[in-house]
C-alpha cells in the first residue's frame, strides 16, 4: 500500500493543529516530524513537547525523523511523546555496531525502526541493515531545509533498493523526502517508493485537504489500468476523426439511441444502446443484431433522457472514466439536461467528460488538476445558489474568490506558468469549461 506522510516542516506552526486536521480528513497516512539538532543540519525544529501535544489530537502514525549528531539521546523520550515510527541518519553513526545499537535501541520501546541516507550516501552503505529496519528514508533533497528542488538521481537510488529488497523478499518500506510534488510524484512511485513525504506541495496549498487529496487519488490510481467508457450521445459529431480516436481506446462503448448512427459511421463496435431508438430504423437495428449488441429499450413515457440513462449504464459497470461525445449539440434543454449527467457521475466520484477536440467540459466537486500542454483557456461556471472556497494554482493571475454565485462566469488567464493548474473549490459544485485556442 502506498502511504501518504504530509510534512508538518512546511506547516504554519501557528495554524498546525486546524493544518493537521485538514491532512486527516484529506486521507493522510502519516505525519512526518522532523526532528533538528543544530549540530547534524544546521536549523532547529520541533522537540518533544509539540510532538506530546499533536498525539492528543492525532491518530495517524507518528513518523519522526531524527536528523540529530546524538539519536541515542533521543529515542526514548520520542517514543514517549508519542512516535509510532522512529527514523535516524546512518551518517551519524560513528561505525556499524552503533547502527545496530540504535535500532536495538528503537525496536526496545516498541517503535518501528527506520534508517536515513542523505543524496550523497551511497545506497550500498545501508544494504546490510535492511533485514533489521521497518524503513529506510531516502533523501531528495539535502537535510535540513524545507522547499528545496528535487534531486532526480535519488530515483536510481530507489530502483535499486527496491530492486535488492524484492529479490529475497524483505518486508520493508521506502520512503523518500523531499522536493515531491504533483509534477514528480508518479516517478517517485514507479521507483519504487511506498511511503512518500510531501511537505510544501501540501501545506503550501491554499487548499490543504484538496491537495492531500488529490495526492491520494494518484496513490490510489497507480498502476491501476484505468477502465474508459465512451458514449456516443445523440448531438452533431463536430469531429469524426476526433470521435474515432477516442472511442478507439474505450473498454466499453454505450450510444444513445441516435448516437449508435455514428459508431456505425466510424466502424466503432457498440456494446450496449440505450434510449426509445426512435431515430434508428429496422435496418439499423438489425445490422446492431447481428453484431450481438445489446439494446436497452425505454419507452416515451420514460423520466430520464437517453443520455441519463447511458451513464447510468456506465456507472453500473464501475468505471473510472467516462468520455461523452457529441453532448455538445441538439437543443439548449438537452445540452443543460447533458450537464445534469456530468453531475451524476461525479456524485457517484467518476470523472466524466463532455468532450470535443478543443472543448472539454466536467464537474469540479473538490479538486482538479488540469494539464497545461491540454488547453489553454479555463472557464468556471457554479452549478448551485453558491459556490464557495474558490481557489486556482498554476495560472499567471490565479483566482481566489469567497463565493461565486449562479449566473456567475469566471473565465481564467491562459498563461500557465506551471506543469499544471488546479481548481479547489471547499463547498459546490463548479462547472468547468477548458478549450484548447
Amino acid at each position: 500500500m502506498i502511504k501518504l506522510a504530509p510534512s508538518i516542516l512546511s506547516a504554519d506552526y501557528a495554524l498546525l493543529g486546524q493544518q493537521l486536521d485538514a491532512v486527516t480528513k484529506g486521507g493522510a497516512d502519516y505525519v512526518h516530524l522532523d526532528v533538528m539538532d543544530g549540530h547534524f543540519v544546521p536549523n532547529i525544529s520541533i522537540g518533544f513537547p509539540i510532538v506530546q501535544s499533536l498525539r492528543k489530537q492525532s491518530g495517524l502514525v507518528f513518523d519522526v525523523h531524527l536528523m540529530v549528531d546524538n539519536p541515542k539521546a533521543f529515542i526514548a523520550r520520542f517514543a514517549q511523546a508519542g512516535a509510532d515510527i522512529i527514523t535516524f541518519h546512518v551518517e551519524s553513526c560513528a561505525d556499524v555496531a552503533e547502527v545496530y545499537e540504535i535500532i536495538s535501541m528503537i525496536k526496545a520501546t516498541g517503535k518501528k525502526a527506520g534508517l536515513a541516507l542523505r543524496p550523497d550516501t551511497e545506497i550500498s552503505t545501508i544494504l546490510q541493515f535492511v533485514p533489521h529496519v521497518d524503513m529506510i528514508l531516502i533523501m531528495s533533497v539535502i537535510p535540513g531545509f524545507g522547499g528545496q528542488d528535487f534531486i532526480a538521481e535519488s530515483l536510481e537510488k530507489a530502483r535499486e533498493l527496491r530492486e535488492y529488497v524484492d529479490g529475497p523478499g524483505y518486508n520493508l518500506d521506502i520512503q523518500m523526502d523531499g522536493g515531491i510534488n504533483l509534477a514528480n510524484v508518479r516517478d517517485v512511485l514507479k521507483s519504487g517508493v511506498n511511503v512518500v513525504v510531501v511537505g510544501s506541495a501540501i501545506f503550501g496549498h491554499a487548499n490543504i485537504h484538496a491537495a492531500t487529496r488529490k495526492f491520494k487519488r494518484i496513490f490510489r490510481d497507480f498502476g491501476k489500468s484505468k477502465k474508459k467508457i465512451v458514449i456516443f450521445a445523440n448531438g452533431d459529431a463536430d469531429d469524426m476523426d476526433f470521435f474515432r480516436q477516442v472511442a478507439e481506446g474505450a473498454d466499453f462503448v454505450i450510444c444513445c439511441d441516435g448516437g449508435a448512427r455514428y459508431a456505425a459511421k466510424l466502424g466503432i463496435a457498440a456494446h450496449l444502446i440505450v434510449g426509445d431508438l426512435d431515430s434508428l430504423n429496422e435496418g439499423d437495428k438489425a445490422g446492431f443484431v447481428r453484431q450481438n449488441v445489446e439494446f436497452e429499450e425505454y419507452h416515451t413515457e420514460k423520466n430520464a433522457t437517453d443520455l441519463e440513462l447511458a451513464v447510468s449504464a456506465a456507472l453500473q459497470r464501475n468505471p473510472d472514466e467516462i468520455v461523452i461525445l457529441g453532448g455538445f449539440g441538439g437543443r439548449a434543454d438537452h445540452f443543460l439536461g447533458n450537464i445534469q449527467t456530468l453531475v451524476m457521475a461525479t456524485k457517484a466520484d467518476t470523472k466524466a467528460f463532455l468532450a470535443s477536440r478543443t472543448t472539454k467540459i466536467f464537474v469540479i466537486d473538490k479538486f482538479a488538476e488540469i494539464p497545461r500542454e491540454d488547453y489553454d483557456f479555463i472557464s468556471l461556471v457554479p452549478l448551485e445558489a453558491e459556490a464557495k472556497g474558490i481557489t486556482t494554482t498554476g495560472l499567471k493571475y490565479p483566482l481566489c474568490s469567497e463565493a461565486l454565485r449562479i449566473g456567475t462566469t469566471v473565465g481564467i488567464s491562459n498563461e500557465f506558468v506551471d506543469f499544471v493548474a488546479t481548481v479547489a473549490v471547499d463547498e459546490g459544485l463548479l462547472l468547468a469549461i477548458c478549450t484548447k485556442i
